[in-house]
């Protein structure tokens, strides 16, 4: 594995701490508007490295992998703010 995968890892590990954190010590009806957007950052973030580690199972390449879990997470925080407005 190439190290570029292993900063993918820390990453996803990170966002996922980051996410459990804010959902076990905030309540959602007491959350600040910098709380939610922690909140979203690290879904994001978890998502682009979800989605580049798939990526990079199939293809082998980093670079592409990179690219494509951004637009995969783009498009799922995308669709998940649309819902969130409307």
């Amino acid at each position: 594995m190439k190290w570029h995968v292993w900063g993918i890892v820390v990453a996803l590990v990170a966002s996922a701490f980051g996410i459990a954190l804010i959902i076990y010590q905030t309540s959602p009806a007491t959350a600040t508007v910098p709380i939610k957007i922690l909140f979203f950052l690290s879904l994001f973030v978890g998502l682009w490295s979800a989605a580049a580690l798939v990526v990079y199972g199939w293809r082998r390449n980093v670079e592409r992998s990179f690219i494509w879990g951004f637009l995969a997470a783009f498009a799922a925080m995308a669709f998940i703010l649309l819902q969130k407005l409307l």
